[in-house]
């Protein structure tokens, strides 16, 4: 049985590939950076944040032979982001589109100041 959930914002939530293989949960920030593999961790390494956020996947997961997302969905590849950001107005402005509003600082959101562009 696959673990697979979305939230209603369509967060991926997994933490098996389709077929079942389970994807090592990494929690050491140098032991990701160092990853040639799939792997996935919560947001601030904080299990809570998966309800609201849902988790995050390496680029190996993401691109990995056995399918990280469910039957009739993919991630994205290149061209697809470049689409997206080109869509969004560039890559000065694209990553801030992309962001919930509010900054760790003031205690309403994720990102830190000045969190520009978020919307």
């Amino acid at each position: 049985m696959s673990s697979v959930r979305k939230s209603d914002e369509g967060d991926l939530k997994t933490t098996t590939y389709r077929d079942g293989t389970a994807i090592p949960n990494i929690t050491d920030a140098t032991a990701w950076t160092n990853l040639s593999t799939g792997a996935y961790c919560e947001y601030g390494n904080t299990s809570s944040n998966v309800a609201i956020y849902g988790r995050l996947y390496n680029w190996f997961a993401v691109t990995d032979s056995h399918q990280l997302c469910p039957t009739g969905w993919h991630g994205p590849d290149n061209s697809e982001w470049d689409l997206l950001v080109t869509y969004l107005g560039g890559a000065d402005v694209a990553g801030g589109k992309m962001k919930t509003i509010g900054t760790n600082q003031a205690g309403s959101g994720l990102w830190n100041t000045p969190n520009t562009g978020a919307n």
